[in-house]
């Protein structure tokens, strides 16, 4: 391989065990949900903060729907299916 070229199956490979590795972090991501739930709950906090913690929980909420639905992962496969092929 020369000095400028890309791996591109590497590269897809790489891609592909990212994802895998988001799924298998779901149970810390519903964990720290869960615990950011508990944090929005709690009165005392002040408001920078408070904003702060719903704007972690809402992200945090998108994340693990991503991940769930697969969404990402789908759309990248779907992008890249012709590309791949052609190596």
């Amino acid at each position: 391989m020369e000095k400028n070229e890309v791996d591109i199956i590497g590269l897809h490979k790489q891609m592909l065990q990212m994802f895998i590795d988001e799924e298998n972090k779901i149970d810390t991501y519903r964990k720290d949900l869960n615990t950011l739930s508990q944090l929005v709950k709690q009165p005392h906090h002040l408001h920078s903060a408070r904003i702060m913690l719903k704007t972690s929980k809402q992200n945090l909420e998108k994340k693990l729907e991503d991940i769930t639905s697969c969404k990402s992962k789908n759309f990248y496969i779907m992008e890249t299916a012709e590309i791949i092929e052609e190596y």
